[in-house]
């Protein structure tokens, strides 16, 4: 990664509102057995594989996600849920990484995402953010071989219950494998 980003997932989602909206979407969550968390952070999840670029973070997986050769070192199809909070802003080289995860998804596996909305401050107030996503990067050409689950923006609202932050919500679940 470009820069170091570490973050506090409670101070990000107080109420728990981003991972409510992504369990809403998962029609059968007791499906999803083989986990990752992608760029984990300090967010490290108990009971799934967490993977960050940063080798003094906790993780099983230490790799660079930001690459234009990236490759995650795992064999295809050994995901059955990817979530990605707070990791794609931060990667130059997206394309990329889409299709590895792509690559390591199963079939019928889902991706969920979480991004700051590009109109939120957040979006730009992180010198290590290269791009700001809106609802059409949830689009279907957006993400190759899936088919898009839930787009939903979230406005968390902070002190004085005024929005001060917004989030983009995807479920993408993969459909083909090619």
């Amino acid at each position: 990664m470009r820069g170091v980003y570490t973050h506090n997932p409670e101070a990000l989602d107080p109420k728990g509102e981003i991972r409510s909206s992504i369990e809403k979407a998962l029609k059968e969550p007791e499906r999803y057995v083989d986990r990752l968390n992608l760029g984990c952070g300090p967010d490290y999840l108990e009971g799934w594989t967490n993977l960050d670029g940063d080798p003094t973070v906790k993780a099983e997986i230490h790799c660079e996600l930001d690459s234009r050769d990236v490759h995650i070192p795992v064999q295809k199809n050994s995901f059955d849920y990817i979530y990605a909070s707070h990791i794609l802003e931060h990667i130059w080289y997206l394309p990329q990484l889409k299709r590895e995860l792509v690559r390591i998804l199963r079939p019928n596996g889902l991706i969920a995402v979480v991004v700051p909305h590009y109109l939120s401050e957040d979006a730009w107030g992180d010198d290590t953010h290269c791009r700001a996503f809106g609802q059409a990067s949830f689009s279907s050409g957006f993400w190759p071989q899936c088919e898009i689950r839930l787009c939903q923006l979230l406005h968390i609202k902070g002190k004085d219950n005024v929005v001060d932050r917004a989030w983009l919500v995807g479920v993408m679940e993969k459909c083909l494998d090619l």
